[in-house]
């Protein structure tokens, strides 16, 4: 690590023990940290992947609200519950920002699966118990200005960051189809596999960040995703695919 720079951004801060690795050169040298964590390390996301038990906890999810008590389903190997609880004991400056499900090019998760169907079937399929499930999106680029606003803050600080609205499922794929011209039918299947508890919603409040960093966001959200969509679609053109 370079003695002379101002701080140090983690954009993957996955383990404990990278966390303590890191932290223990930050302590030496004294110098501050941004870290990108996740709205996972609530109690929420243990129970939306039935690692945990209900009762449901309450959206939207505050900076103080309850955290998971036990690792997630990734394990070890994705900690971030325990990463920020190190990084939080260092003796430096610290600012975690806590991020959502994120979109925006080259992302291919949030859009893939009502692309190709819209594209390929002119139908999409979803388990009637999703329709209504919420959970906290963000566009990239605005997650990253996000972040650059923790550059000079000094103190200990955790950030929510997502979008404003909290769109249910349906709406999101309702949202992708519009911006293929799409306006067709969404089939209820209840056959399809769920791996979820759909009764558990997933999203955060965001107006700490809004209120002591002045965060709005900076990028157009819709433009953001349209631009995603079609570089996906340019992509798979690209490459021959036919998912």
């Amino acid at each position: 690590m370079d003695s002379e720079a101002d701080l140090v951004i983690d954009m993957i801060p996955y383990t404990e023990k990278e966390a303590i690795d890191l932290g223990g050169i930050l302590n030496e040298l004294k110098k501050p940290l941004i870290a990108c964590s996740s709205v996972d390390v609530y109690r929420a996301y243990n129970i939306l992947h039935r690692v945990s038990s209900p009762p449901y906890q309450k959206c939207p999810i505050k900076e103080s609200d309850e955290l998971r008590s036990r690792l997630s389903i990734e394990g070890k190997a994705y900690d971030k519950l325990h990463v920020e609880q190190q990084y939080l004991s260092l003796n430096v400056d610290v600012s975690i920002f806590r991020l959502p499900a994120i979109y925006g090019w080259p992302d291919q998760r949030r859009i893939k699966e009502y692309v190709d169907q819209i594209r390929n079937e002119g139908t999409v399929k979803m388990h009637p118990y999703d329709t209504k499930w919420r959970c906290s999106r963000a566009l990239n680029e605005n997650c990253a200005f996000a972040i650059s606003l923790g550059i000079g803050h000094s103190g200990k600080h955790v950030y929510n960051v997502a979008e404003p609205i909290h769109h249910t499922e349906e709406e999101w794929c309702r949202i992708i189809g519009r911006h293929l011209h799409w306006d067709g039918e969404i089939v209820y299947d209840e056959s399809i596999e769920i791996n979820a508890d759909a009764n558990q919603d997933w999203f955060v409040d965001t107006q700490l960040i809004r209120e002591e960093l002045g965060y709005k966001e900076k990028y157009d959200c819709d433009e953001g995703l349209r631009r995603n969509i079609f570089n996906y679609l340019e992509a798979e053109q690209g490459s021959g695919g036919n998912s």
